[in-house]
């Protein structure tokens, strides 16, 4: 049975309950979710494990509709877990993050999902290392945008744009 594979955090027994009963539909949306939010509370193993078992149920049933979101959410948590590293595992886990974030933009242009691409363009630019590449993606997928200007994520990008603009 595929749930049998899925190992759902112990802190998640409503999801594996909702997976029983039914299916896998937008499980692993809500996994996304949760680790996004583990990244935030800086728990960045626990995130990990969130966001693989989401990939994990995307590739099992074959639904990639938010693929490319849980990408980006691995990616971030990597950079996370990397301001806890030193060194060459600082190095190996911020190229993680840049393959997931890689990984994720590219999922996101065959579904043309430009809300998400924008989002993992800010991820990149964020990565700790300069990176003018990601900055002019980032500005040219802004400026391609024809409205939705007060939306939160296009809003974040232009104070980004800003931001390292300045530097």
């Amino acid at each position: 049975m595929l749930a049998s594979r899925i190992a759902y955090s112990a802190a998640l027994p409503a999801l594996a309950e909702h997976r029983e009963v039914v299916g896998s539909l937008i499980v692993d949306i809500m996994l996304g979710l949760v680790a996004a939010a583990y990244g935030h509370a800086a728990r960045w193993d626990e995130g990990l494990r969130s966001v693989d078992d989401g990939l994990a149920l995307s590739e099992a049933v074959g639904e990639h509709l938010y693929a490319a979101e849980l990408w980006r959410v691995k990616g971030e948590l990597l950079v996370g877990k990397s301001r806890m590293a030193r060194g060459a595992a600082r190095t190996r886990t911020v190229g993680a993050a840049r393959q997931c974030f890689d990984r994720a933009l590219e999922i996101a242009r065959t579904q043309e999902a430009r809300s998400v691409e924008l989002r993992i363009a800010m991820s990149l630019v964020r990565l700790p290392a300069r990176n003018d590449e990601a900055r002019d993606r980032l500005r040219a997928l802004h400026a391609s945008f024809t409205e939705g200007f007060d939306t939160k994520d296009l809003e974040d990008a232009r104070t980004l744009l800003q931001v390292v603009g300045a530097r």
